[in-house]
């Protein structure tokens, strides 16, 4: 397997100021060599890493002065991102840029899920990339330069997967079908309004209300594609649709007296200063209007759809099952990865991480003396050993945040400078958010403009549990996992507003999965329950990357599927089953986690044996977040970059 690299793409040193932005004038180097598939997937000590492929990206050829290049080169970057806020104003509520110059009107308006919208957005991701492509490229020590890599990679994908014309493609992120029972516009746009949507002024609650309003017509837009990729082919498997049609059917019957959107407008717009009673009692009403008559017929429209096309569908839960899936799934591994590899050669080496993980955690598990059995009743056995009957809700969050607290001052040891977004753990409103959610803790990352604070979600219930059990997931989706990733990447002010909208969930989810490794720097030595559910993670990872690979390129059935999550990781009932229809609607999202964690792992690796003593986990880590997700080809030349000036 080689990783596909374009040498044109250099790190710099984290700890000096990066040059204003000039463009580079030497010929595209095109030097060319393989990274090995073990070496990158292992990510284990004295693996190496060589030089890989040049890719066919945008040139750095150039023939003008620098300082008018870098400005065409933003021209056209900020021309591009105002098609896409046209196309996706929800995205920029999402991602907090309300504040960094979007639009005002982006508060408004819904994302089109229109079959006209899909073609307009795909016609004009391909123009967008013709233009990237035709773009002079930025100093090799401009930071201008990994923004214009990572945006032309973001639309090489996007354009790659919507040409099979089914699912919905972001910038950032894909799923195969329209709308399935984790995100559609039905659940999507509801936990915008609740989470991300702000109302501080009558002007805001005004932008509320007009998205709530278009939310009926954008699910009965979704609900005519969604059909249409059916008959033509691209059919949700059969538990997909049972599961969407339950929930859909659920929002239809919610009262509307009751109803989680009304709560929350009506909470909200209390503090509203200048907005009147009359106003406030006018808005609630129209809203409940809307609850009670279109948005009800949507969902229960929505439902019964789903319930129609469950005869046609097929009880395979991966993408194998459709005639273009197998197509599909290696474009998704292809263009996450930059791979050419089979699942069967990928199911090879990650066989050996799941065996590895599984040899540490029983090793755990004997240190704490959880009596010996098979795996899924020794893991139930390590969480009734933690589990502390006393524990509330309440208490359950401020242990959590505690543990956050506690990590802080030490995260110094690996990052070189810390970003000042906070993250902090709530409890989630059960009455607000049961309807919506579906994981038990959620991640909400911070605003780029910093009105939000970074917000780990926590479900009620889970203190039953104890604080122990659910360190790991902190770790993983806090610090310093997902959001010290996230603040490192919105915190450079000086990054194209495009750059934003082409944040690889990948990579985020490789630096999560990573925090695993950097937490247990971290962490205590001594702290040895801890150190088995970290083991417990890791083998779910790598678990789950399995069952990726098996469900959508080898035709897995959901048993043989549920097999491997119950015996090979030790998952409970309960949780195997949402784990296999977590990981069918999101094809190559698990293996990617896997296989970016391994090239983090196996870079640092490299850069500690060049380095000896002198090399600076701080500097590296700073290094590898603060220019943002990006495609891992691009991780590693510029990590590689950076090594080599260390040494100069």
């Amino acid at each position: 397997m080689i990783i596909a690299r374009r040498r044109d793409s250099p790190g710099e040193n984290p700890m000096q100021k990066p040059q204003d932005d000039p463009i580079e004038t030497p010929a595209h180097s095109g030097s060319a060599a393989g990274v090995s598939r073990r070496a990158l997937l292992a990510g284990v000590a004295g693996l190496g890493l060589a030089p890989g492929l040049a890719g066919c990206g945008p040139t750095s050829e150039v023939a003008s002065p620098g300082d008018r290049l870098a400005r065409d080169v933003r021209e056209v970057l900020d021309r591009a991102a105002q098609q896409v806020i046209e196309a996706d104003p929800e995205a920029v509520t999402r991602l907090g840029l309300a504040g960094r110059g979007a639009p005002a009107w982006a508060l408004t308006r819904l994302s089109s899920r229109s079959q006209a919208g899909f073609e307009r957005t795909r016609l004009d991701r391909i123009e967008t990339l013709q233009s990237l492509s035709s773009l002079p490229l930025a100093g090799p020590q401009s930071r201008l330069r990994a923004h214009q890599l990572a945006i032309h990679g973001a639309f090489e994908r996007a354009v790659a997967l919507q040409a099979y014309g089914f699912g919905r493609v972001a910038l950032d992120s894909a799923q195969p079908y329209v709308a399935d029972h984790l995100g559609g516009s039905y659940l999507d746009v509801p936990r915008l309004l609740l989470s991300r949507q702000p109302v501080r002024s009558p002007d805001d609650t005004d932008a509320y209300l007009q998205r709530l309003a278009a939310l009926p017509a954008t699910i009965r837009d979704e609900r005519r594609r969604l059909e249409a990729d059916a008959a033509a082919g691209a059919i949700p498997p059969r538990t997909v649709l049972s599961r969407l049609a339950a929930k859909a059917r659920a929002l239809a019957d919610v009262p509307v007296e009751g109803h989680p959107l009304l709560k929350d407008l009506a909470n909200r717009t209390v503090a509203v200063s200048g907005l009147s009673d009359e106003a406030r009692q006018s808005t609630l009403v129209a809203a409940s209007r809307i609850l009670a008559g279109p948005m009800a017929g949507a969902y229960a429209d929505l439902a019964a759809s789903a319930g129609t096309l469950f005869e046609s569908a097929s009880d395979l839960p991966g993408l194998s099952a459709m005639a273009e899936g197998p197509a599909y799934f290696d474009t998704a591994l292809r263009t996450s990865l930059l791979v050419e590899a089979n699942p069967e050669d990928l199911i090879a080496d990650i066989e050996v991480r799941a065996r590895t993980a599984q040899r540490e955690l029983g090793a755990s598990m004997d240190a704490l003396a959880v009596p010996d059995s098979d795996l899924q009743t020794r893991r139930a056995a390590l969480l009734e050993a933690v589990a502390d009957p006393e524990l509330t809700a309440i208490g359950l969050t401020d242990a959590l945040t505690e543990r956050m607290d506690t990590l802080r001052p030490r995260l110094r040891q690996i990052m070189a400078r810390l970003p000042d977004a906070d993250a902090v753990v709530t409890l989630s409103p059960a009455a607000l958010w049961a309807p919506y959610d579906h994981d038990d803790m959620t991640y909400e990352p911070a605003a780029a403009d910093g009105t939000l604070s970074g917000t780990l979600r926590v479900r009620p219930g889970l203190e039953a549990f104890g604080t122990s059990a659910l360190e790991t997931v902190l770790y993983r989706e806090g610090i310093p996992g997902r959001h010290l990733a996230r603040a490192a990447a919105i915190e450079d002010t000086g990054q194209p507003m495009l750059r934003h909208f082409c944040h690889p969930t990948t990579f985020q989810d490789a630096w999560a999965a990573y925090g695993l490794d950097l937490s247990e720097e971290l962490s205590r030595s001594d702290d040895l329950a801890g150190q088995a559910f970290r083991r417990q993670a890791d083998l779910d990872l790598a678990v789950e990357a399995l069952v990726d690979l098996g469900i959508h390129g080898l035709g897995w059935t959901s048993e043989r599927a549920l097999e491997a999550l119950r015996t090979r990781a030790g998952m409970s009932n309960r949780a195997s089953v949402d784990a296999l229809w977590r990981i069918a609607v999101q094809p190559s999202r698990a293996t990617a986690a896997v296989f970016g964690r391994s090239v983090f792992r196996a870079l640092r690796t490299r850069a500690e044996n060049q380095l000896g003593g002198d090399f600076d986990p701080a500097a590296f880590h700073y290094t590898l977040l603060t220019t943002g997700p990006r495609p891992f080809a691009q991780v590693q030349d510029e990590m590689e970059d950076w090594a080599s000036a260390q040494v100069g």
